[in-house]
């Protein structure tokens, strides 16, 4: 049986800008929380959810403070922004093979393993497709696949349903419980929807006050419960 691993914050400070104090937004932040499949983190807007997913992506970094997935300060993401980062022109299989082929991967198996999630996925059909010809929904179903394609420890996701139409979210929220389950991916998604964090994720992360606090609270719980926290 694999051990799911903690993701640990210790003692984490980060401002936008080092000359001035009141741009403070992390001051000794601390989050443990065991990532087994999928982790929201919630709070309103321009509390700092997108830039905590990127300190953690290791797109940011910290003034001050240690972050590690189970003891290792080195682990690998995927991260997935709103919109669709799909090449426009490649196929849909030759944007998921892509990440492969850059690890060193080659052709033959980063194609093959593409074809493999698209089968698996029922998404076959549209291998030889450019991103134009795919609808929003879709775009960000292959940017998913993408991101598991690339094997890393963490998918990170940055509010990937936010800009799609409410059908067409709710679609990819159902397709997206399917291919965690599948995957097993292990997956941090940020989220101003508390309705969808409480679909998707097992847990919460509420940030709120400011400096940024957290507090962790499990999916079951009502949205009124959850608005207390943030």
């Amino acid at each position: 049986m694999t051990i799911s691993p903690e993701l640990s914050i210790q003692d984490l400070s980060y401002k936008y800008n080092q000359r001035e104090q009141h741009s403070v937004l992390f001051d000794n932040f601390t989050l443990r929380i065991t990532i087994s499949n999928t982790v929201a983190i919630a709070g309103r807007s321009g509390i700092g959810k997108s830039t905590l997913l990127q300190l953690i992506a290791g797109l940011q970094k910290p003034q001050r403070g240690v972050i590690s997935l189970g003891g290792r300060t080195s682990y690998t993401t995927s991260y997935l922004t709103q919109e669709p980062s799909l090449y426009p022109w490649f196929t849909v299989l030759q944007n998921i093979a892509l990440p492969l082929k850059i690890k060193g991967h080659a052709k033959s198996y980063a194609e093959e393993r593409a074809r493999t999630l698209l089968r698996d996925f029922l998404l076959d059909h549209i291998q030889d497709l450019y991103p134009s010809q795919l609808s929003g929904g879709m775009k960000q179903r292959v940017s998913l696949l993408r991101s598991c394609a690339q094997e890393s420890d963490l998918v990170l996701l940055d509010e990937p349903f936010s800009h799609l139409d409410a059908i067409t979210a709710q679609e990819c929220r159902d397709w997206f419980l399917v291919f965690v389950k599948q995957t097993r991916a292990r997956v941090i998604i940020v989220t101003h929807n508390l309705y969808e964090a409480k679909e998707i994720a097992s847990h919460i992360v509420c940030l709120h006050q400011s400096p940024v606090r957290a507090d962790i609270c499990d999916s079951s719980a009502r949205i009124k419960e959850l608005m207390y926290y943030i």
